[in-house]
């Protein structure tokens, strides 16, 4: 393969999370199979900026949002190109309008052209084969470039979240242009890779016109350094005590991680057996998970040590580890708990989760949000764990190199 084949992943920002993580492994990936990545940003910014390889190339759309009013004055020359009109509405005019009014709709329209515009820029340019764009927004912000620029490349949109439920989170009059743009936009492309088939599912339920839609789960496992973070010591003095039992959860401090249930569980466990709950994970929820710590009277028995970069060594070392959310595009972690040898307990919740553990074959499930059934759970699971080497070999099949073959197939077919 040479290096002619160039793949531009674009995504918004690269924070810690769980799309974030699959654009690393898998530039990373296409990288070791002879491909030229390009990584073109929103805002070039995030926590995994730093793990990134230096053979990636990095490209940035839009300044920092404090310099953007700036910027668009900087940019003012771009009126004078026609065919940057998308169906006779000029959207950076909107966007100006949006600004001086005040009124958050036009801004999000015209916004949205003023990034595609620059990719449009990008696209001509660098004149990549592939475009692989990530989540709603700059699914859609890939889908007006490739108008605009009138290029050929491939297009193939992959969204890791599951579309109703995200769009639940905004409100009603921004939530109706976003599936405007999807029932609108969608079908342009030249395919669309989901994490689960949920996703699949909720997609077909909003537009039945995208061509072709491919379930491949997420690469999370990088055989080549899995080992490595795996030795790596920690001193937490619950895991080198080794007295109790561990539950462990990892994942952003949210809502829809439901936190608040996996504490009330731990504390219908603690009136049947010792344990001790280590949190992984930061976010607007901690605050509201330490009262209800201080409610349940487990202040003693559960850590919240914010967070981690290499979850490994706590998932090797715990007892089980827990997934607690409501929905879950896909669920990273539950992957990287049973490579590590990890026992799983998952709420049942729309997502991956079903998926990754075989409807039960690998860990149990629950109802979501069902405090007394997650306790049972958990003991149930730490009295009779599954063997470490069926978890571990379930989670490898989960692997950056087989995941990327399967990304390949479809980017280059």
């Amino acid at each position: 393969m040479n290096k002619k084949n160039r793949i531009a992943m674009v995504i918004h920002v690269l924070n810690i999370g769980g799309a974030g993580k699959v654009v690393v492994n898998l530039a990373q990936g296409f990288i070791k199979k002879g491909y030229e990545v390009d990584i073109v940003f929103i805002h070039r910014k995030g926590g995994l900026l730093s793990i990134l390889s230096p053979e990636v190339n990095l490209y940035e759309l839009l300044p920092d949002r404090r310099k953007l009013k700036l910027w668009i004055l900087n940019k003012i020359n771009t009126f004078l190109y026609p065919d940057l009109i998308l169906k006779k509405v000029q959207y950076i005019a909107i966007y100006l309008t949006g600004i001086l009014i005040c009124n958050k709709k036009l801004k999000m329209l015209g916004r949205y052209n003023i990034c595609a515009i620059e990719l449009t820029k990008y696209i001509k340019k660098r004149k990549p084969d592939v475009m692989l764009p990530f989540l709603l927004k700059t699914c859609i912000i890939s889908v007006l470039a490739r108008k605009i620029s009138k290029q050929k490349c491939h297009l193939i949109i992959d969204e890791q979240n599951i579309p109703i439920s995200m769009l639940s989170v905004y409100k009603k009059s921004t939530s109706k242009i976003l599936i405007n743009f999807i029932k609108a936009l969608y079908p342009e492309t030249d395919g669309m890779i989901v994490s689960s088939q949920k996703i699949a599912d909720e997609i077909k339920i909003l537009t039945e016109k995208v061509k072709d839609i491919y379930v491949i789960h997420n690469p999370v496992i990088d055989t080549e350094v899995f080992e490595n973070y795996c030795r790596e010591e920690i001193t937490h003095p619950w895991i080198k005590s080794r007295q109790y039992p561990v539950i462990l959860s990892a994942g952003r401090l949210a809502p829809e991680k439901d936190f608040k249930t996996l504490l009330k569980a731990t504390a219908i466990v603690c009136k049947t057996k010792e344990v001790r709950l280590i949190i992984l994970g930061d976010g607007k929820e901690k605050e509201n998970m330490k009262r209800t710590v201080d409610e349940l009277h487990i202040g003693d028995k559960v850590d919240i040590i914010g967070f981690v970069m290499n979850p490994y060594p706590y998932m090797k070392n715990a007892s089980v580890f827990v997934l607690s959310s409501k929905n879950e595009g896909f669920g990273n972690v539950l992957v990287e708990a049973m490579a590590c040898g990890c026992p799983i307990v998952s709420t049942d919740c729309p997502g991956g989760p079903a998926e990754i553990l075989d409807n039960g074959r690998y860990g149990k499930l629950v109802p979501v949000g069902n405090d007394k059934a997650l306790a049972d759970a958990i003991l149930e699971t730490l009295d009779k764990p599954l063997p470490a080497e069926i978890l571990k070999k379930r989670g490898m099949e989960f692997s950056v190199d087989k995941i990327t073959g399967e990304y390949l197939k479809v980017l280059f077919p």
